[in-house]
């Protein structure tokens, strides 16, 4: 620290007390670092979950529609559009 030109020495107290500041405020430094990192991992999660429930859901969901498709395909008569020439539209015959 300069005073009017001349170099002012801090006593040997004031390093030594600053040294133990700046060590706490490290510590509480990577504490919250810590804390966030934490805290960011535990609000990461929750989404993976939810993830992986939709995707659940979906498989099942698919699975069910054919299911349902294969079993009600087999009793359900089929429509099916048949040309007929001597009229100028498409119509349905129950097969």
């Amino acid at each position: 620290m300069h005073v009017a030109g001349t170099l002012v020495k801090p006593e040997k107290d004031e390093t030594e007390e600053l040294k133990i500041e700046l060590e706490e405020i490290e510590l509480q430094y990577q504490k919250v670092v810590k804390d966030t990192a934490m805290k960011k991992h535990e609000a990461v999660m929750p989404s993976k979950k939810i993830l992986s429930l939709k995707k659940t859901v979906l498989v099942f969901s698919l699975f069910l529609i054919h299911f349902i498709y294969s079993n009600c395909s087999k009793h359900v008569k089929v429509f099916q559009c048949k040309f007929d020439h001597n009229t100028s539209y498409n119509s349905l015959e129950i097969k």
